[in-house]
């Protein structure tokens, strides 16, 4: 195993008071049935549309190396926002999130 640095993505997760919840809670039920139904094509474009910290390419790259473990809490801490559940205790107040990641792609990136 190779020494890399794991890049994070960070969400721009709703917050309770933004306009638009019930559109987001049908279209984050689909993506996850979708996902259930054995196609995560729609429920990795419902969460590029939050990812502010990369662009929409590498975003996606770094999702689809996520392990099974980082996936999980990743769905599970952003469903829990677009669905309007209580944020888990890693959200930050300002409704942003982080999400570890699979390996970077021939780079590596320090900070957070």
């Amino acid at each position: 195993m190779s020494d890399t640095t794991i890049p994070r993505l960070v969400f721009n997760k709703p917050t309770k008071d933004q306009p638009g919840f019930l559109r987001r809670a049908i279209h984050a039920g689909k993506a996850k049935q979708a996902f259930h139904d054995g196609d995560p094509e729609p429920l990795i474009d419902f969460f590029l549309d939050y990812v502010t910290s990369h662009e929409r390419d590498d975003a996606k790259a770094i999702l689809l190396d996520l392990s099974e473990d980082d996936f999980d809490q990743t769905m599970q801490e952003l469903m829990d926002a677009f669905e309007g559940k209580a944020n888990s205790p890693q959200a930050k107040s300002n409704g942003k999130s982080t999400a570890a990641s699979g390996p970077a792609r021939g780079r590596t990136r320090t900070g957070r």
